[in-house]
């Protein structure tokens, strides 16, 4: 067997659960903030009973202006690469946060589907 590369590729669609969040910088460089929801189905087994389970990701892109329009709500489709930031809270604790850096975003017409995922928890924080 030959030698198979490394890859870091994240590919989501689901709903933005908050409002998109942009920060400006000097020039026409921009940064849109953005939080979104996958929803998954599964029945437990020795269920009849099926059962959905909701993961939220944190996604940055810059410099897209499809992302400028975007809203609550909105379904979109993202392809980036998996990033990991480090922190320290107030207390000194490091803390480490696992985001998508975006390198392409679509918005997926309303047309193509129902969303099924709800709002986003208030107390999560990006």
């Amino acid at each position: 067997m030959g030698y198979i590369p490394n890859k870091n590729y994240a590919h989501i669609r689901g709903n933005i659960g908050r409002e998109p969040k942009t920060s400006r910088f000097q020039g026409d460089a921009f940064v849109v903030n953005l939080t979104i929801a996958t929803s998954e189905s599964y029945k437990p087994k020795g269920s009849d009973e099926w059962k959905q389970t909701t993961e939220w990701h944190n996604v940055t892109i810059w410099n897209d202006k499809n992302a400028l329009g975007l809203k609550k709500g909105d379904t979109v489709d993202v392809e980036g690469k998996l990033r990991t930031k480090e922190d320290t809270d107030a207390n000194g604790n490091k803390r480490w946060t696992t985001y998508i850096q975006a390198e392409r975003i679509f918005l997926i017409p309303k047309s193509y589907g129902p969303s099924s995922v709800g709002d986003m928890p208030e107390d999560d924080q990006f």
